[in-house]
Parts: structure tokens; C-alpha cells; sequence
């Protein structure tokens, strides 16, 4: 399975050496899976689900648009993401 970047287009590879493992997690990377939501007027599935990868240089440059989200039962703490923070 060929992957690349959502935001560079550029080759993602994974972690170990069998790139055609699918469960092979990408190396330098994250992915990220979502169903849809109510209001998309482009993805809201109940069967599929989308599922992109984002490399870590284009995470880091963009962390100004990312989200960080932690669930406090009964709330949700959001709290913009600091470009100089390491996680």
C-alpha cells in the first residue's frame, strides 16, 4: 500500500521493513481515521471510513490549526497546541 502525505504529498514509509503489511504503522507520521460527521456535505459514511497521513514536518508546521482535545468526563478541554511543545 502506497502512502503519502495529505498536505506534501510526499512517500510515507512504515516503521519495519514489509511495506505491504497494512498494519505496518507508518514511520515519521501519523495517521488518522474518521467516519464523517453530521453537517460534511463531502464524507459521512456508516460502512467506510477515511483514513490519511500526515507526516511529522507538515504536523509541526501546521500545529497552529491543530487542536489538542482531552476528555474530562463530563467535559472536553481544548486547547490550542504550542509549536514550540514536544509530544
Amino acid at each position: 500500500m502506497e502512502r503519502t502525505c495529505f498536505k506534501c504529498l510526499d512517500e510515507i514509509k512504515g516503521c519495519f521493513a514489509d511495506e505491504d503489511n497494512i498494519s505496518n504503522p507508518p514511520l515519521n507520521a501519523t495517521y488518522w481515521t474518521t467516519y464523517g460527521n453530521y453537517g460534511s456535505s463531502v464524507w459521512d459514511s456508516n460502512d467506510y471510513y477515511l483514513e490519511i497521513y500526515i507526516c511529522d514536518e507538515c504536523l509541526r508546521t501546521s500545529k497552529a490549526t491543530v487542536y489538542k482535545v482531552r476528555q474530562e468526563i463530563p467535559k472536553l478541554v481544548v486547547e490550542t497546541w504550542n509549536k514550540d511543545e514536544k509530544h
